[in-house]
């Protein structure tokens, strides 16, 4: 039996200083551009700069995940391990998680666009990549994203409709997928594991809760 655990109600996504965009905020602060700019702060800043994570970025292990919306074992992964991982690491400030687009463009016609709309979300993409996950077999049909997600109340969802048909997202998922280009990804999901700021080494493929339990104690003590 499937077990799954929901952290949407948990760690938000970190979201780092944001100096360099400072001429930009004040731009869409006029009233020309207030609706502009209520739409950077809720859905589009927490992705300008970096990447979505949940933990403390200063953990001495620090893990990127490179995972696929329509990838089965990235639901897995999602649904059965990363709640564990979540309990017993993330939250308790050892391990710092970040989140990577590397949709399989090839294979799963409808990744990229789930990419963009968990992309475009903002505060509220643990909830999208979430449902995106749990409820995989159900909007990956036909790939309407946004009638599956009003049909769940997501919030602002016309908004992240919006952003999602926009080129906004577009940038992001290209520069994870270059970076994965770059380390020989070719199918998901993968994890690039650091310790204290030195890389450590890659994992391919699912593994449960003993596998992580012990790969991720094994730097910690």
């Amino acid at each position: 039996m499937e077990k799954d655990c929901d952290l949407t109600k948990n760690n938000p996504p970190y979201i780092p200083n944001q100096g360099v965009l400072r001429r930009l905020l004040i731009i869409m602060v006029s009233k020309k551009y207030f609706f502009l700019f209520i739409l950077f702060i809720f859905l589009l800043l927490p992705r300008f700069a970096s990447a979505y994570s949940i933990g403390n970025p200063n953990a001495p292990v620090k893990v990127i995940e490179y995972s696929d919306y329509q990838c089965p074992w990235c639901r897995k992964f999602e649904l059965n391990t990363l709640p564990y991982i979540y309990k017993a690491f993330i939250k308790k400030g050892y391990v710092y998680w970040v989140f990577k687009d590397y949709p399989l463009v090839n294979i799963h016609a409808f990744a990229y666009k789930a990419a963009k709309f968990a992309d475009c979300s903002g505060k509220y993409y643990m909830k999208m990549r979430y449902l995106l996950y749990k409820y995989q077999g159900v909007w990956d049909k036909t790939g309407d994203i946004y009638s599956f997600l009003k049909s769940k109340n997501f919030p602002y969802i016309n908004s992240i409709k919006s952003c999602a048909g926009s080129n906004y997202p577009i940038s992001f998922i290209r520069r994870d997928m270059a970076q994965g280009d770059n380390i020989g990804i070719s199918g998901d999901p993968v994890f690039l594991i650091y310790q204290k700021g030195q890389y450590q080494e890659k994992i391919k493929g699912y593994y449960g809760p003993a596998y992580w339990e012990n790969t991720l104690s094994l730097l910690l003590y």
